[in-house]
């Protein structure tokens, strides 16, 4: 038995190695056919001309999850495909259909590629050809513009239509800190708090204002339940002024419009900011 337990080992890891010796391959492969590909701008027109069995790539940077979409000016009778890094086809043209406006739709960021190939007896021609790009859902940080020296939020869910990790940024450290994905008023003033995917492409950013009141940090406690709503516009309705709703954590509760709705347990704050600095604001302690 023990002799059996041996050898089924070693099968074992022989397949491992095979296994990743082929990942090594297939990324090797990639790279090599993709080594020479042309880099495509965005709304930039091409022209490509070539005969019978060659073929060229073009490679196309996206900056999130969204759909290419393929247009061009005139085309003879080549072969239209789309591939990504490591070179699985994610869209075509079979039969040579006319690819004036296909779409690809990508899952994430990353770099993918175009390939024209000559399949017909003559020369074949693609002029004015480009790529337009459309994110899936334009990223939002849902933050309250108004917050006061001391206020604390948890930036971990603060940004609609993005599951991603965001790098967060200050401009005023004076006035706002952020460490630990926690967001911290510390001073009065104004900031810009921007949420990025890395260096060069920002998601989303808004400009906040910190005051230092004399009211309470919370006026009122409530608890609720997870899955329950609220409707609390009705609560300042009868302001003037412009209202701002805002909630210290996404995960536990999200406002729209003064309506509530309760997500996840733990504990929020609700604010509702009017426009000459006064606020209101509730405190929910949300249980299962």
């Amino acid at each position: 038995m023990g002799k059996f337990k041996k050898i089924a080992s070693l099968m074992l890891a022989m397949v491992m190695a095979v296994t990743a010796l082929c990942a090594l391959s297939v990324n090797a492969g990639a790279a090599s056919v993709f080594s020479g590909a042309k880099k495509m701008k965005e709304l930039e027109t091409y022209t490509w001309h070539a005969t019978k069995g060659n073929q060229n790539y073009y490679k196309i940077e996206v900056p999130r999850a969204g759909t290419i979409k393929f247009g061009y000016a005139s085309r003879t009778y080549e072969a239209f495909r789309v591939y990504d890094s490591k070179m699985n086809e994610i869209g075509s043209n079979t039969y040579h259909y006319p690819w004036d406006g296909a779409t690809v739709q990508v899952s994430k960021k990353g770099t993918y590629y175009l390939m024209l190939k000559s399949d017909s007896s003559d020369e074949d021609t693609v002029k004015g050809f480009y790529y337009v790009f459309t994110p899936s859902e334009e990223e939002t940080i849902m933050l309250t513009e108004t917050l006061n020296v001391g206020d604390k939020i948890n930036l971990s869910a603060a940004i609609a239509n993005y599951d991603g990790k965001a790098k967060w940024t200050t401009s005023n450290k004076k006035v706002a800190t952020i460490e630990n994905g926690v967001l911290k008023a510390v001073g009065e003033g104004k900031a810009t708090i921007t949420a990025s995917i890395d260096y060069e492409t920002v998601l989303d950013e808004i400009k906040i204002v910190v005051k230092k009141t004399k009211v309470p940090a919370v006026t009122i406690t409530m608890g609720a339940k997870v899955g329950s709503t609220l409707d609390l516009s009705a609560a300042v309705s009868n302001s003037s002024s412009k209202v701002t709703w805002g909630t210290t954590d996404q995960k536990v509760a999200t406002v729209t419009d003064g309506k509530v709705k309760f997500v996840g347990a733990g504990s929020v704050i609700i604010q509702a900011a009017l426009s000459d600095g006064t606020y209101t604001r509730i405190k929910f302690n949300v249980t299962k």
